[in-house]
Parts: C-alpha cells; sequence; structure tokens
C-alpha cells in the first residue's frame, strides 16, 4: 500500500530521518533538523498560495516490517511547484529513500501524484526534470507515459519529461 500525504508541521523530523538514510542526490533540502522544519514551514506558506504542493510518500510493506508494526512509514517525498494555472501546468519533484528504490514504489507514487495533479488540481501537463544517470526514475516515468520535451531538451541537464493528461495528449 502506498500513498500520499500533504506535508504537515510535526513532518521535520519524519523528513530528516529519510533524508539522512539516501546518498544526499535530489533530496529538497539537507537532513539538518532545522533546515527540515524550515523546509516544512515553506511548504505550508506555498501551500496556502496555492504555488506549491509537497507529500510525503507513506508505504506499508508487511514484507519489509515485522507484522508487529504495520503502519505506514515515511518511504519519500514528492511535491508539485512551479505551478501556472492559466497554462495548467507544473513541475514535479520526487525523491525516493534508496532502502525502497526498485521496489516498484517510484512509479506508483509518480501515478499517485499524476492523479492528484489531473485529477484533483486541474492540471494538464507535469513536468519531471531527471538526471540521465537516474534510471530508475527515468524508467517509472516511461511506464506512466511520460515523453521526453523536445521544447526543452536541447541542451538541458537534467532531462526533462512531461506527461499531459490523455484529453490534453497532442498527437
Amino acid at each position: 500500500e502506498i500513498r500520499l500525504r500533504a506535508l504537515e508541521p510535526g513532518d521535520a523530523r519524519a523528513l530528516a530521518t529519510l533524508f539522512a538514510s539516501g546518498d544526499g542526490e535530489g533530496a529538497p533540502c539537507r537532513p539538518a533538523l532545522g533546515e527540515c522544519r524550515r523546509f516544512v514551514r515553506s511548504a505550508s506558506c506555498q501551500e496556502r498560495a496555492r504555488r506549491g504542493f509537497h507529500f510525503l510518500l507513506l508505504t506499508r510493506d508487511t514484507n519489509r516490517r515485522p507484522a508487529s508494526r504495520p503502519e505506514a512509514v515515511p518511504a519519500g517525498w514528492m511535491a508539485l511547484f512551479e505551478l501556472d494555472w492559466g497554462a495548467r501546468t507544473a513541475e514535479a519533484g520526487t525523491w525516493i529513500a534508496p532502502c525502497w528504490r526498485g521496489l516498484g514504489v517510484n512509479a506508483k507514487a509518480k501515478g499517485l501524484l499524476l492523479d492528484h495533479a489531473f485529477a484533483l488540481l486541474g492540471l494538464s501537463r507535469v513536468r519531471f526534470l531527471v538526471e540521465a544517470e537516474n534510471t530508475l526514475s527515468i524508467r517509472a516515468l516511461r511506464r506512466l507515459g511520460a515523453v521526453a520535451d523536445p521544447s526543452l531538451a536541447a541542451g538541458c541537464a537534467p532531462l526533462p519529461f512531461s506527461v499531459w493528461r490523455d484529453d490534453d495528449q497532442l498527437s
């Protein structure tokens, strides 16, 4: 089971622990508690202003956790930002803890983020910027129908991929 939950004021400690479990690549802030508190406050301000939406990725995997601890555990962070309400577009950022990479969590979580963007926010396009060496993320995006964005690809690093809502897909 995988779900997204909007970041809450009390999530700073969970984020600090989560980001400390990784290699630092792609995390939205360093794993220091003070920085994570500022990050959560900033995310809250962005959401109130409808400029960004940040989520804690939670998963419940009974194969990885003892049966006595079936509660949802943080597995990553995801966000929609750089929202352009007129064009109905946004950029997306995602970070999955290393222990959850390669297990299918990434594609499912990105799918949930896209569902939120298209169904709940009414966006028509979401762009992900992905480092070329991040093959797991690129594979997950391609499984979700993402295509390299030719309007941005020339000389761009990281690589831009876009996902359009089905009824807005250009042919």
